[in-house]
């Protein structure tokens, strides 16, 4: 899931359209004579429907990116396409088959534009159009998955004939130049997937939880470590399949490395940076390479800082949860 950046969020698709204009209903009949009835089809033969017949923002999101793209370039462009946004999936498919669906459009479609193939301005409309017309919750500004239980705020689903005809809709709309998708650039920063996580305007400090001049050792009373806002440690994230760890938005941009030592010092796993929340509450995620439950008891969390400073934090019992 990536969050919509506070600066790309206010702008309009005005400016955009006033360059390319909009997608005309001449534009919706591909090379080899299809037409816009050929969406439900089209649509239908890629997603991947759950047990219970839904589909998720950021799986949609992969197939709108390449309706569209079929839309614009035609069959053969298409084709192409297809070709690389699937070795974009098997590339961002994680332990357990889990597909990283919107990473691996963003991916494809980056790559697709520099190869020449669609322009600037291309891509960052039919990047548009699939990020609006993905939307299936009252959140606008993110694409989430299927993960979680039903009232995870990051969890957004709908059936696939929902799905499919409000996303239908939306496109018409596009494409009649009646309705602007709100304008997402392909390239601007997205701090969910890594990039740039700190938001310089944000006084993390007053979000509550730990300050990051609190380098003391910590020693959580029963599975609480600091309360809400503070340091979150999952033995199992549910896309990684690893341990997690999320730390206080007031530590955002200053961790160097995290490791793990069991009671003899001994490093026994390490984490690595996976994402930086949003820009409004910028709460960074290091993964483990182990399970929790395949780590040894009565264990040290490290967080080295930038400053050269540390903090510890010992979990009696990695295989279970600590806030």
């Amino acid at each position: 899931m990536y969050t919509t950046p506070l600066t790309v969020r206010k702008q309009s698709v005005q400016a955009l359209s006033s360059t390319t204009g909009p997608v005309t209903r001449e534009a919706e009949t591909t090379s080899d004579g299809t037409n816009s009835s050929d969406f439900d089809t089209l649509m239908r033969g890629v997603l991947k429907p759950d047990q219970a017949n839904n589909v998720n923002e950021e799986e949609l999101f992969a197939g709108l990116i390449l309706e569209r793209v079929y839309t614009l370039k035609g069959k053969d462009e298409g084709d192409s396409f297809r070709t690389l946004l699937d070795q974009h999936k098997a590339q961002n498919t994680g332990n357990g088959g889990y597909v990283f669906y919107e990473k691996a459009a963003r991916d494809a479609l980056k790559a697709y534009q520099e190869s020449g193939k669609l322009s600037v301005e291309e891509a960052d409309r039919i990047h548009s159009e699939a990020f609006s017309a993905a939307q299936l919750d009252s959140n606008k500004t993110a694409l989430f998955d299927s993960i979680g239980g039903q009232n995870d705020p990051t969890r957004a689903v709908a059936s696939i004939d929902v799905a499919l005809a409000g996303a239908k809709a939306l496109i018409d709309k596009y494409t009649a130049g009646t309705e602007s998708p709100t304008q997402m650039l392909l390239r601007a920063e997205y701090p969910a997937l890594g990039i740039n996580p700190i938001s310089k305007t944000i006084n993390a400090g007053k979000l509550g939880g730990l300050s990051s001049s609190d380098k003391e050792d910590v020693t959580p009373k029963g599975n609480k470590i600091d309360g809400a806002d503070g340091m979150l440690y999952k033995p199992l994230s549910y896309t990684q399949h690893k341990a997690i760890l999320m730390l206080p938005p007031s530590f955002a941009g200053e961790v160097k490395s995290i490791v793990m030592r069991n009671e003899d010092g001994k490093v026994v796993d390490r984490a690595k940076y996976f994402s930086g929340g949003n820009p409004v509450y910028p709460r960074e995620k290091w993964v483990f390479r182990k399970r929790g439950e395949d780590l040894p008891e009565n264990v040290t969390v490290q967080i080295k800082f930038k400053d050269g400073t540390a903090k510890s934090v010992k979990l009696a019992h990695p295989s279970q949860r600590y806030d």
